[in-house]
């Protein structure tokens, strides 16, 4: 299978799938597809990213060798949404090493405190930040008031559900 022809012919949850067990089937081929995830190609990027999201969903351990350059492309300016939002969603059900815990922290919490962010991006980093935090209590206070301040602020439905259960993990650590 041509992988990025494959992508650009249709954005869909049945060709994702098809890629997805394309993958599974042919596991040879994953390094090449993450490079396609993390390539500067705008709409291939941002239509891989579901597929990342669906090998995740279909077996979590396809994706641990790539959590350090899912961390690092967080970092990039100008990230299409769906790229963010799956990479920090795979990111709040992971273990992430100690060395990047403090950049994730600190690239979630810009996330939440972002105006411009969307809800996604914003509920999937409130879970990291606390999962952060129940590794390193130290960070409790700081996280607490990040997301109080945007339950606040932000009325929509999802900020709210996801904050309300966020400060309460936060509260029992």
């Amino acid at each position: 299978m041509d992988l990025k022809n494959q992508l650009l012919q249709e954005h869909s949850k049945i060709n994702s799938l098809a890629i997805r067990n394309y993958l599974i089937q042919n596991p040879q081929e994953l390094d090449d597809f993450m490079a396609i995830f993390f390539g500067d190609v705008y709409r291939l990027s941002q239509r891989a990213a579901m597929v990342v999201s669906a090998l995740f969903d279909y077996q979590k351990e396809l994706m641990q060798p790539y959590i350090k350059d899912m961390i690092l492309k967080l970092q990039e300016k100008e990230l299409h949404v769906a790229v963010k939002r799956n990479i920090v969603r795979i990111l709040q059900e992971v273990e992430v090493d100690d060395d990047l815990l403090s950049l994730l922290f600190d690239r979630c919490a810009f996330y939440v405190q972002s105006a411009l962010e969307a809800i996604a991006v914003k509920a999937f980093s409130m879970k990291v930040m606390v999962n952060a935090c129940i590794r390193y209590p130290e960070l409790k206070q700081e996280a607490f008031l990040i997301i109080e301040e945007e339950k606040r602020r932000n009325q929509a439905k999802g900020i709210q559900a996801r904050s309300k259960a966020m400060l309460k993990i936060l509260e029992r650590i």
